[in-house]
């Protein structure tokens, strides 16, 4: 079974459920795998006197002491390995032996780029908890508020700028005046379609306590994509103004579930002393590829950006050369 989200230290405290496209059920027997695709909202439940726990249902639940474990698959989990008598052998079954293994660290920033909001770690922490595989040197800075002039900059420049170096998944890093920081991971391009992008896969991460929270309401409406806007995530419940100087924060619209209990006190709201957007290095689908993938050219094309959750299909308007 395999999760990307990281164990909390020291912290004896149940999160419930937790989103994610990518936890996976994996059968080493017949190399066959599940997905929650029948529920990603109920992809593994965390509780500090329990052992894994996977699924609306408990597709796989393994007993707090590490000696029996029940199967229930074909509920949150679908794929072929999602059959309780080819994966688990029945329903109610022993356990020999369990491992678990954790992904070491690696440097996820691109050589000669750095942040002033964040750390190497809280980068991956970012990725990781977005549900993305951890590579060396990932996220490219493609914007930097401090690196413009403050006559210069606003949210147009930043999507203009950030668009020409690759229409790909990104992390956007805001930092307050009174020092809380927060990252948006949006796993749809910023295209200025001047209209709602739906997904379930943005996700909002206070990097000053660690918790997140994806968009699993309301996704038809999870951001507008308009350059007119720093940030504008589902009912403004994460705006960046147009000048980058300006954040506000709200909550039960496409933010309608917490994970890990984030709220907008860990998010905060206020003056903005710094922005930063990293874009996914090889994340992106040029209109070439989306030609040659859809055999399209001129017309809308249906894709999903390498980096994105498996799942989503997002729709961009692309022009072959």
């Amino acid at each position: 079974m395999y999760t990307p989200f990281g164990v909390k230290p020291d912290i004896q405290k149940d999160w419930g459920y937790l989103h994610s496209w990518d936890t996976m059920i994996y059968s080493i027997n017949d190399r066959t795998y599940a997905y929650p695709t029948g529920g990603p909202e109920y992809a593994q439940y965390d509780a500090w006197d329990r052992g894994p726990t996977f699924g609306s249902g408990y597709d796989v639940t393994i007993n707090a002491d590490l000696k029996f474990g029940t199967c229930n698959l074909n509920n949150a989990y679908k794929g072929p390995a999602a059959d309780t008598t080819r994966t688990c052998g029945e329903a109610d079954f022993k356990i020999d032996e369990l491992e678990v293994w954790y992904m070491k660290s690696v440097g996820v920033m691109q050589s000669g780029d750095t942040s002033f909001v964040a750390t190497d770690q809280e980068m991956r922490s970012v990725s990781f908890n977005a549900g993305l595989a951890i590579r060396p040197r990932m996220w490219k800075k493609c914007f930097a508020k401090s690196d413009v002039s403050s006559s210069s900059v606003d949210s147009i420049l930043m999507n203009e700028q950030c668009r020409h170096s690759a229409p790909a998944p990104t992390i956007t890093l805001v930092s307050l005046y009174s020092g809380a920081r927060v990252a948006l991971y949006n796993p749809i391009p910023f295209l200025n379609t001047k209209r709602y992008g739906p997904t379930k896969g943005i996700m909002r991460m206070s990097l000053s306590s660690g918790r997140f929270q994806f968009t699993t309401g309301y996704e038809q409406y999870s951001f507008m994509d308009n350059d007119e806007y720093g940030l504008n995530i589902g009912a403004e419940e994460l705006k960046l103004d147009s000048k980058l100087d300006k954040l506000t924060c709200g909550n039960g619209n496409a933010f309608s579930a917490t994970t890990y209990g984030l709220d907008c006190t860990d998010v905060g709201s206020g003056a903005v002393e710094e922005v930063e957007r990293w874009y996914l290095v090889d994340g992106s689908v040029g209109s070439s590829e989306c030609g040659r993938v859809c055999g399209t050219r001129g017309r809308t094309c249906r894709l999903t950006p390498r980096g994105a959750p498996r799942s989503e299909e997002h729709t961009s308007e692309l022009q072959s050369p």
